[in-house]
């Protein structure tokens, strides 16, 4: 299992679904919502580094997104889903489950890690 990332800046939380402590999100109604997440990954070495994030849906891999930085660049990049999901079911955004790569994930004022999620209806 991979590591559940806890984004601390949160701008908006309306229903109170997501848990910054935990990195949780708990769907406050049923029905279909939208979710996007983005990772930087900062560069480090020489050859570069890569990252892999997974949307996690009450234990299930429901989408990932996979990053490389190329040597001298920092890298990114975002993931979208709509899902059905239930009332108390739990989403969020975990390290690749099997690879957690070599990179370094950034959030600063050059730029944000971000999760976020909204209901369609």
């Amino acid at each position: 299992q991979g590591q559940i990332l806890k984004f601390d800046a949160v701008k908006t939380n309306a229903g109170n679904g997501y848990h910054p402590n935990s990195g949780i999100f708990i769907a406050p109604e049923t029905g279909y919502y939208v979710f996007s997440w983005t990772s930087r990954i900062k560069h480090y070495g020489s050859t570069g580094e890569d990252h892999a994030l997974e949307l996690i849906i009450n234990g299930q891999i429901f989408g990932s997104i996979y990053m490389k930085s190329l040597t001298g660049e920092d890298g990114q990049a975002t993931g979208l889903a709509t899902a059905h999901v239930n009332k108390g079911d739990d989403v969020y955004i975990q390290t690749h489950h099997q690879d957690p790569g070599s990179g370094a994930i950034r959030s600063d004022f050059y730029g944000r890690s971000s999760f976020t999620g909204w209901k369609l209806y």
